[in-house]
């Protein structure tokens, strides 16, 4: 079976049993062609097989050149379906990602498998609008009129005229042994409305928000839920999916909280969901086993990552939106969503730029990190190439240098401000007893002291920016919500190592107004025997 998988799927554990088989007739036939009970077995605990063997059409479409394909979004909602087995626990879940990804075909899934396998059997589906709903249930509906195996296998979830009690409606679906589906719109006075079946087992929340929505009508959505949606089960499982639509949406409030942008909502603590957050850009990072692996698509057979970039350039804004999920801040006192250009430009004498913690605590800064370089044919513009800030220590920050030094071969400087304190030259050169993370013999290191207080450095850094003298190889969230919302944050180390880096890249042989360099250039030779 010819299907794209991401990395995390063990691909013979999830196709194994579809490529068992049997000779009939002379010829070697799949057993789950031919074997109902068969299906139903290796489908009970599994929905990435239910999807393949039953759904396997929605796999694939013009989006994805007819490829059947998963991503890792559609992997994770079909892990997160295997808990609604355990009838004790009512598991929420908000699920952020970008429009496109798929996510209602995926929940139908999802449904369609609880349903069957009676692991739920009352479903209540809210969506924004009555057409959103006309189109989610006319989905679930063609499975159930035209899908012959899922007929064949589960004719109790197909409704009859001649039994009692089933219904087909726009709204509502009831099976013959009474599981059922009903759908609303949030718009609705009736969002606590009896259903067969009783009490609700599984509530799916898809795309209650609205494009432009006020902030009136994001709290009248919000109440609803909290005040009339949940509290129909409170053990029920409640499944939001949604895609951010504005600045301070519901939403955006689960990316926020994923991403730990401040404290969650209150709503989101206070009714137990657990934010699930899937840019389209999934950054550069480690494996499991620790190795370094670059920025890939979220869903590579629908987004090409070369697609995804230039997105970036050409429309930020919309890529921001739609598909980060992390639109600019309004407002600003110093930067504005207006404020950033970006280019994908090559450069030259790239550097690397350090602004380490002094303390690696809960609520410290992070060690910030960025790559600078001059723009090819552009004198006096710097492109931002990289940008991060994680809570390290000493020897996890030399771990993590050594790796982008080894995958940006072409940069030979380490700029770091040591105003933190600490032996960094000590710590970064200094060969290890067990010889791991040797530092790069062609890459030299340079420390310093800021002496300029930091309002100052962010001043000249501001107008930079407004002279068009920096731009970024693309969206930078982190470093650009640090920058609008300057200077009410709490960490600022994101704007520091850029401001930091700016400077040498434009004057790496700076003075005091003593006439004493500012950088220090370390002679590795220092650092050569073993400590």
């Amino acid at each position: 079976m010819e299907i794209q998988l991401p990395r995390t799927v063990d691909r013979d554990a999830l196709l194994g049993p579809l490529a068992a088989g049997r000779i009939v007739r002379g010829s070697w036939q799949p057993l789950y062609t031919l074997d109902a009970d068969y299906r139903r077995d290796i489908t009970r605990r599994n929905v990435l097989r239910f999807m393949l063997v039953y759904l396997s059409e929605l796999l694939r479409g013009p989006n994805t050149g007819g490829i059947m394909s998963m991503s890792r979004l559609h992997v994770d909602m079909a892990r997160s379906a295997l808990r609604w087995t355990d009838q004790a626990v009512p598991y929420r879940d908000a699920w952020v990602a970008p429009r496109g990804a798929a996510k209602s075909t995926w929940a139908l899934g999802c449904v369609l498998w609880a349903l069957a396998h009676r692991w739920r059997r009352t479903v209540l589906l809210y969506s924004d609008t009555n057409d959103q709903i006309r189109t989610h249930m006319g989905d679930l509906r063609r499975q159930l009129e035209r899908n012959d195996l899922l007929r064949e296998d589960y004719p109790e979830l197909v409704p009859d005229r001649r039994v009692r009690g089933t219904v087909d409606t726009v709204f509502q679906i009831v099976g013959q042994h009474g599981q059922s589906v009903t759908a609303r719109s949030m718009g609705t006075s009736d969002l606590g409305l009896k259903v067969a079946g009783g009490r609700p087992d599984l509530v799916i929340l898809d795309d209650v928000e609205s494009d432009g929505q006020t902030e009136r009508e994001r709290t009248v959505r919000l109440e609803k839920i909290q005040n009339v949606v949940v509290p129909m089960n409170p053990r029920a499982v409640v499944q939001m999916f949604g895609t951010v639509v504005g600045w301070g949406s519901l939403s955006h409030e689960v990316v926020r909280a994923a991403i730990g942008d401040g404290p969650p909502a209150a709503w989101i603590t206070g009714m137990g969901f657990r934010p699930r957050y899937y840019p389209a850009i999934i950054p550069a990072g480690v494996t499991e086993d620790g190795e370094p692996i670059g920025e890939r698509s979220l869903w590579p057979a629908s987004w090409p990552l070369e697609w995804l970039q230039d997105l970036q350039q050409s429309e930020p804004g919309n890529y921001a939106l739609n598909y980060a999920g992390q639109p600019p801040e309004p407002g600003g006192e110093h930067w504005t969503a207006h404020t950033f250009r970006y280019r994908r430009w090559p450069s030259t004498g790239d550097i690397v730029h350090v602004d380490p913690a002094v303390t690696v605590t809960a609520t410290s800064d992070e060690t910030a990190v960025c790559v600078l370089g001059h723009a090819i044919g552009r004198p006096g513009v710097a492109v931002l190439q990289y940008v991060r800030g994680r809570r390290v220590t000493g020897s996890q920050l030399r771990s993590w240098l050594v790796r982008m030094l080894a995958e940006n071969e072409h940069v030979t400087t380490v700029v770091l401000e040591e105003n933190a304190g600490g032996d960094w030259a000590e710590i970064l050169l200094r060969p290890r007893v067990d010889g791991r993370d040797p530092w790069p013999a062609s890459v030299r290191l340079v420390l310093y002291r800021a002496f300029e207080p930091k309002r100052d450095r962010f001043h000249t850094l501001e107008g930079r920016y407004e002279r068009k003298e920096i731009v970024h190889a693309k969206i930078f969230p982190e470093l650009e919500r640090q920058m609008i919302r300057y200077p009410h944050v709490p960490h600022d180390d994101l704007m520091d190592t850029v401001a930091g880096g700016v400077e040498y890249l434009r004057n790496p042989h700076r003075t005091t107004a003593a006439g004493r360099p500012v950088y220090r250039v370390v002679n590795p030779a220092d650092y050569a025997a073993v400590a």
